[in-house]
């Protein structure tokens, strides 16, 4: 998934940030440009980023088994 990257819009978070090793450009300067905005940043990915830090918030793992976790606790 690295290198691929998704910024969704929705209701309950403002960014998502999913499969991005956070180190080519530009999606590597996407987290900090949110942040600097004020905008919460959810990275899923399987490794520790640059933007980790950065995030609101982190989930560690796959994005194909966390996604839909997120989705199904959202819609309770």
């Amino acid at each position: 998934m690295h290198g691929n990257l998704f910024m969704v819009r929705c209701t309950s978070c403002s960014s998502l940030k999913i499969g991005t090793s956070s180190v080519v450009y530009p999606a590597a300067g996407y987290a900090s440009i949110l942040a600097e905005r004020n905008v919460p940043v959810v990275e899923i990915n399987i490794e520790t980023t640059p933007s980790t830090s950065i995030a609101t918030h982190h989930f560690h793992g796959p994005a194909a088994q966390i996604i839909p976790q997120l989705l199904s606790t959202n819609q309770k």
